[in-house]
């Protein structure tokens, strides 16, 4: 018996989650559009770190 995990990951974030309507509202209140970007980046992160149980190397 193997004592890896196996698993399948599906990047459906950005699918499930549009960021466009905050980055429209953030554009109108003179912010760049782009604020959002490290925000989501930590997010994915942090997510699969949570979903895996372990730590990343």
């Amino acid at each position: 018996m193997s004592d890896h995990s196996h698993a399948v990951a599906f990047d459906v974030l950005e699918t499930l989650l549009n960021l466009d309507p905050l980055r429209e509202r953030l554009e109108k209140i003179g912010q760049s559009p782009q604020l959002p970007h490290p925000w989501f980046i930590r997010f994915q992160r942090d997510s699969l770190v949570r979903a895996t149980g372990r730590p990343l190397r």
